[in-house]
């Protein structure tokens, strides 16, 4: 009888993840920059013994030509596509950290949407910035955006917290987590002082452009995803020193029989374009509740819109590097998170509308909530947009006065006006 032996690439994945998160950036440099992978693979050598403690490759003799080692190429293989690296290499798909589905969000494309800004910069168009944060239970994913009157947005960061050193990572692989500073916590205890320290520093933030005599200015609304917990994230937005600028939001998918619109009001909610804010039943509070396919197309015209129009969203491309000074922007986790979702036109009783699907539900797509998040916020600061190519009505003719004694009437004397104003005022 034959039995099965399942067998892994490596025997577990490095102790020291840290020397191989530093190592594949600067592998990652190299590709871009198309020099070769020399330097990386001299920064392997000289910490390999470190780098390789605690795990073992199971075909030492498998690596490629511009490698050095099997590990060396079993990390590459896992930096490029963890999920794939898990459920393929390791024979472990329950780890899978990442997956790819359906896209309509094109990824390169998103990579490469980027603008001669740097990070953090407030461009000199733009006079209001909107935020969203959405959370997990061991990381804050935020992102922040700029708007001008025409709908156009620039994305001027994005991040997590706790803040993270590398350019791309998982949900499930952040380090240090929120576990690592809240280390005698709860789990909820650690998600509300996660929710504190984000808001805290969004709303510290001041944003001046370079346009002379312009002023600095904070951020006007930060949303925050209640889908995590409703009633905790609830709690951190009612305080009296976020209550004016931070709203717990919460997106509904459209159904064929229900969407925003068609809700029964409750007499105290401001409502805008498929949003409404209203007293959430669960908690008492005031919540957003939003549309999410209508916010998900919308955000996605924004990033597929041509530039020079408007409603164009793009991001800021380049940043500060502590060790590099100022590089190209790298977007590749950001795109990947947009592009885990597709929609598809659902047509019913003559209405149609995009209904947005997650193939991989271990994708991450927080910055793709992210994004969105941020657009809605933008609304709910009284942004719409608009086309000025829609061609204007026809001006009525304005009406010509009546004579006063009716079409047929004859000239009449002065005193007879007056009699007949008496006549009028007395009705």
């Amino acid at each position: 009888i034959w039995q099965g032996l399942r067998t892994r690439m490596l025997s577990a994945l490095p102790t020291n993840m840290t020397l191989w998160d530093e190592y594949y950036e600067l592998r990652k440099q190299e590709l871009r920059d198309g020099i070769g992978v020399a330097g990386s693979n001299q920064f392997y050598l000289d910490r390999q013994e470190q780098m390789d403690a605690g795990c073992k490759a199971s075909w030492e003799s498998r690596y490629d030509a511009d490698e050095v080692s099997a590990i060396q190429s079993a990390m590459n293989l896992y930096y490029r596509a963890p999920g794939a690296f898990m459920a393929e290499y390791q024979n472990d798909p329950e780890a899978v950290l990442a997956g790819a589905g359906a896209r309509i969000n094109d990824r390169d494309t998103i990579m490469a949407r980027v603008n001669d800004l740097k990070r953090n910069d407030m461009p000199i168009d733009a006079n209001r910035v909107t935020a969203f944060i959405d959370v997990g239970g061991e990381v804050m994913w935020f992102l922040v955006t700029a708007w001008d009157e025409l709908f156009n947005g620039w994305v001027i960061d994005y991040g997590t917290y706790p803040r993270q050193e590398r350019s791309f990572f998982t949900q499930l692989d952040v380090r240090p987590g929120l576990s690592d500073v809240y280390t005698n916590y709860s789990e909820e205890q650690r998600v509300y002082a996660g929710i504190e320290a984000t808001l805290d520093e969004l709303l510290a933030r001041r944003y001046q452009s370079a346009l002379p005599g312009s002023k600095a200015i904070g951020i006007e609304r930060i949303l925050v995803d209640s889908g995590w917990n409703t009633k905790l994230v609830s709690d951190v937005c009612k305080q009296q020193k976020y209550r004016r600028i931070v709203w717990s939001s919460k997106g509904f998918p459209r159904t064929a029989t229900s969407n925003i619109g068609q809700w029964k009001s409750t007499g105290t909610e401001r409502a805008g374009q498929a949003w409404r804010y209203t007293l959430s039943p669960d908690t008492k509070y005031y919540q957003l509740q939003f549309d999410a396919d209508h916010w998900k197309s919308f955000t996605h015209e924004r990033l597929h819109m041509p530039l020079g129009g408007k409603g164009v969203l793009t991001l800021f491309g380049q940043q500060q590097d502590p060790k590099r000074g100022l590089i190209q922007a790298n977007h590749e986790m950001f795109a990947e998170h947009c592009s885990t979702e597709y929609s598809e036109v659902i047509a019913y009783k003559g209405a149609n509308w995009d209904k947005w699907e997650k193939p991989d539900k271990h994708a991450d797509n927080h910055l793709w909530d992210c994004v969105i998040g941020a657009t809605l916020a933008a609304s709910t600061c009284g942004l719409k947009l608009t086309t000025s190519d829609a061609p204007k009505a026809e001006p009525k003719p304005k009406a010509q006065p009546k004579p006063i004694g009716g079409p047929a009437s004859k000239p009449i004397s002065m005193e007879e006006l007056w009699k007949l104003k008496q006549q009028r005022r007395r009705r």
